[in-house]
């Protein structure tokens, strides 16, 4: 199966509600509004990966303040001012793509969109998440305000 990756667009938020209900447990789950608001505020650095003509994940990013997170179940219409980092909101696949190099494949094309634009990129990690983010190049910058104990700020720098 051929995997391409493509911006993000309001035609795939069915397909981004029924990865992330997979994906994540209770009290992470966000409503359509908070997709759509990442999706409008993240155009251009939010991008799914298709196969065979369907949805297999997705990433949604958008640009953030460097020592903050936008938390969950905010909608926003656009990223504020001072915005200085891309912030991942969210990275998730369809459980039948995973060990298919799909999630390094959307990270390449976050990391590709704000090359040149940002100097760091930012996430909260939850459920475990941290060793993969640490794998890929973040560092873990403390407890991430607003989330379970368990979840990180984790922060990257862009080249």
């Amino acid at each position: 199966m051929t995997i391409e990756v493509s911006i993000a667009e309001m035609a795939h938020l069915p397909d981004l509600m029924r990865i992330q209900a997979k994906a994540y447990g209770p009290g992470l789950v966000e409503s359509e509004a908070v997709l759509e608001s990442r999706v409008r505020a993240g155009k251009g650095y939010s991008f799914v990966a298709t196969g065979d003509g369907e949805v297999l994940g997705y990433v949604l990013a958008h640009p953030w303040p460097r020592h903050a997170s936008p938390g969950l179940e905010n909608v926003f219409s656009e990223s504020p001012p001072g915005s200085d980092a891309l912030h991942i909101h969210d990275m998730a696949l369809d459980e039948r793509a995973k060990g298919q190099g799909i999630s390094r494949l959307l990270l390449a094309a976050v990391e590709g969109a704000a090359s040149g634009r940002f100097q760091a990129s930012t996430l909260v990690a939850v459920q475990g998440a941290q060793t993969f983010w640490t794998h890929v190049g973040f560092e873990d910058e403390g407890p991430a305000e607003g989330y379970d104990e368990g979840a990180r700020f984790m922060s990257k720098r862009l080249r």
